[in-house]
């Protein structure tokens, strides 16, 4: 029986950690072995990178400042732990950072 849940985008992306790492499961059967491989990324989304009025080939200030914070925080990230629920153990670097969307 299916679950009658809305499809927002709130909902898209809880559900989009558990897709990522079911999908090879899905793909290469129920029942087939699937290796295991780590892989690490950070996801981010709604950035909104505001031009300038005055000119738009550079950020506003807000959004730079908020931006700028944005990527500070992300790069102290690795090294810190895992809470206890989700497994322990410390966060490794990434592979790579995955943009949701609503850049501008």
């Amino acid at each position: 029986m299916m679950n009658n849940v809305r499809m927002n985008r709130r909902n898209f992306l809880a559900a989009m950690p558990f897709c990522v790492l079911t999908l090879p499961q899905y793909l290469a059967g129920q029942n087939a072995p699937v290796p295991s491989v780590d892989v690490s990324f950070f996801v981010v989304g709604d950035t909104h990178y505001c031009a300038r009025v005055d000119d738009a080939s550079e950020m506003d200030g807000i959004s730079l400042a908020n931006n700028r914070a944005l990527l500070r925080w992300l790069n102290e990230i690795p090294g810190t732990k895992f809470p206890y629920a989700l497994g322990g153990g410390l966060v490794p670097e990434p592979q790579g950072v995955l943009h949701l969307g609503d850049i501008i």
